[in-house]
């Protein structure tokens, strides 16, 4: 649970980091015209430096769109900390804030089925296999029948993984714009996306890096690619729909590395193991342009070539 902001400053651990870098950026995403919703003239909004304690007191949830108070909102670990997410193997590497029922609810629904499900027996059923999440799993019945396992709330798990980690780079202009009200409904209503609208795929990933693509042409979208070569396919702002198929060969497109909030650090300390998500890595991401980039970036035009 966030704490409400005080008069003092904010920034001693991650959370109270996001919540800083998170609601700038809404300040941004905010203060598109001549004057903000808080009334800051648009050239003035960052000409004191980042306003620490936040100028405001709500943030927009990315997957609602509600507005809301900073103590509703509560920090979303993307993938979620369960294992659940095929996106990565080992745990989250982003965290945003989304408000209280969105959270649970999906903890609730698909990431919870989905954990259930990994209690279950993996098998190699060959011509059953999920393109993207490889073996099925199966469920042994008192009757000695064994029961092929849906793949959708795993699916979801890393549909939903993947528009969080598009907003946590892209910021709210990409995660708000009509185009990704599909997304957000499937997300809330636990049903599978129209692959107009976005699906999972594989993808080669020669790097073995985690990046966000905003791609131009031949056809506008938004893709999450991780290092392991699952891929998330949604739309981009303006463009609701997305290619059924992908090129690699002429993809224009401009390339994001994921805000890694969860990367090894060296511990201070001797003989003693690394340490993952140490606060400084929000900081590191934000100065670098990976977090929210979308929304700090006054001069960023959604597929357009010459931007």
């Amino acid at each position: 649970m966030v704490k409400p902001p005080s008069t003092k400053r904010i920034g001693r651990n991650r959370l109270e980091l996001v919540m800083l870098y998170q609601a700038h950026a809404l300040d941004h995403a905010d203060n598109r015209g001549a004057v903000s919703v808080l009334g800051i003239p648009t050239d003035a909004i960052c000409n004191s430096g980042l306003p620490n304690p936040p100028a405001r007191t709500t943030l927009r949830c990315p997957l609602c769109r509600g507005v809301f108070e900073f103590g509703k909102m509560t920090e979303e670990h993307v993938p979620p900390r369960g294992l659940q997410s095929s996106l990565t193997p080992d745990g989250p590497r982003v965290v945003v804030l989304t408000c209280e029922n969105c959270n649970e609810t999906a903890g609730h629904s698909f990431e919870g089925d989905a954990s259930e499900a990994m209690q279950l027996d993996e098998f190699d059923v060959p011509e059953y296999a999920c393109g993207v999440h490889g073996h099925r799993r199966l469920e042994h019945l008192p009757s000695g029948l064994l029961v092929l396992s849906s793949d959708l709330p795993f699916a979801m798990t890393d549909f939903k993984a993947g528009f969080l980690i598009a907003f946590a780079t892209l910021g709210h202009r990409w995660a708000m714009d009509p185009a990704l009200d599909p997304v957000r409904a499937v997300i809330a209503s636990y049903t599978a996306p129209d692959r107009n609208h976005g699906y999972l795929a594989r993808i080669r990933n020669p790097a073995k890096q985690d990046f966000v693509y905003e791609v131009r042409t031949p056809q506008p979208c938004t893709i999450v690619h991780a290092a392991n070569g699952t891929a998330v396919v949604l739309p981009l702002p303006g463009h609701p729909t997305v290619p059924t198929q992908l090129d690699g060969v002429n993809v224009g497109m401009r390339t994001y590395r994921w805000p890694d909030m969860y990367a090894e650090q060296p511990s201070r300390k001797p003989n003693k193991p690394p340490r993952k998500g140490h606060h400084s890595l929000v900081t590191d991401a934000m100065a670098a342009g990976y977090l929210f980039h979308g929304d700090i970036c006054v001069g960023h035009r959604w597929a357009d070539p010459a931007a």
